[in-house]
């Protein structure tokens, strides 16, 4: 695409992806049911990769562990009492942790979760993580009352579902924001009613170096991988993915109420990715903003309410589209127009 700007105000973009989806009824039988809470313990009575980035979209060298946290983030915030720093562990008992936290894990850490893990405070995860749902259970894997930084890590949430019939969030729920910086994190097969993989009140912001994947996530209503009340802000140099993730309603990678702004020299991509409403890939309620020589492609379909903006050098790729109800007013047939 030739360079240019332009922005159209109250702009509707709507294009929704027909492509193979999981199963609906598969999701219905995680929001069916809901059972009496699991026991809580206290930590004190506790005891006890990733993938290769899209050809062409971004290399990235591996974290260091023990980088330098994000300004504002304490660097004194002790371990997270009770939890795991090497191995392979089963925690059975939902566990509550009454205070802001660093979880640093070390190279292989293995966690399989029976039962959520409660953080009161904020979360500070670094190291290298993988979070396994072993079962289907009443709320994600990780449930955070503040805000979550992910630094100089590798995490990975792989299987976690939300049986909840409101259930947010199948590995994460944030009460507040989610910020990554230096760090490759990865959601996969995690479901919920909204937000398959990610359920965040605040935005989701990739500092430089970072990288996420969704893929094979979904959602009853909006998100199928993630759904967030605020923006996604990729920053410089920056990849997300969203791959074969499905929503019953509203975006299936990604719905946002906010808007995606995208940050020089990052990229996007959309694969596979279908809504039973509106945008196939994404959904944003704001503006889709992409920044100087960043990348967006859609092999699936976008809905952004506001508007569209594109600066000089970056480029937007549509493939295998079609839309059942609209195009840019939300009216009409017009498929990737």
């Amino acid at each position: 695409m030739a360079p240019s700007t332009f922005t159209a105000a109250l702009l509707r973009l709507w294009i929704v992806a027909r492509a193979v989806r999981p199963g609906r009824e598969d999701i219905q039988q995680l929001l069916e049911t809901e059972v009496a809470p699991a026991d809580v313990l206290s930590t004190g009575e506790a005891s006890t990769w990733l993938f290769d980035p899209e050809p062409g979209l971004r290399e990235m060298a591996p974290p260091e562990a023990g980088a330098v946290l994000l300004e504002g983030e304490s660097a004194n915030y002790p371990h997270c009492e009770g939890l795991p720093r090497n191995g392979s562990h089963v925690i059975d008992v939902a566990l509550i942790l009454s205070s802001s936290c660093t979880w640093h894990a070390h190279p292989g850490l293995q966690v399989t979760l029976k039962e959520p893990l409660t953080f009161q405070g904020n979360l500070v995860l670094m190291g290298e993580i993988q979070i396994i749902g072993e079962q289907e259970r009443d709320g994600p894997c990780i449930n955070v009352r503040g805000r979550m930084t992910v630094t100089a890590a590798r995490a990975s949430f792989v299987g976690c579902r939300n049986r909840l019939k409101e259930g947010k969030g199948g590995a994460l729920f944030i009460e507040h924001d989610i910020i990554t910086d230096n760090s490759d994190v990865k959601f996969e097969s995690c479901a919920a009613k909204q937000g398959g993989g990610l359920y965040a009140k605040g935005g989701y912001h990739q500092d430089a170096g970072s990288s996420v994947l969704f893929q094979n996530c979904s959602a009853d209503r909006d998100g199928g991988g993630a759904h967030l009340g605020q923006n996604f802000t990729p920053g410089p140099n920056t990849s997300a993915i969203f791959r074969s993730c499905w929503a019953g309603e509203y975006g299936g990678g990604l719905h946002a109420k906010g808007g995606y702004q995208q940050e020089a020299g990052s990229s996007v991509l959309f694969e596979h990715c279908s809504a039973m409403l509106d945008g196939g890939g994404a959904h944003v309620k704001n503006d889709f903003t992409q920044g100087p020589k960043s990348s967006a492609i859609f092999r699936g379909g976008l809905f952004a309410d506001g508007g569209y903006q594109q600066e000089a050098g970056s480029s937007v790729m549509f493939e295998h589209c079609s839309a059942d109800r609209g195009a840019l007013d939300g009216r009409g047939s017009r498929g990737c127009a």
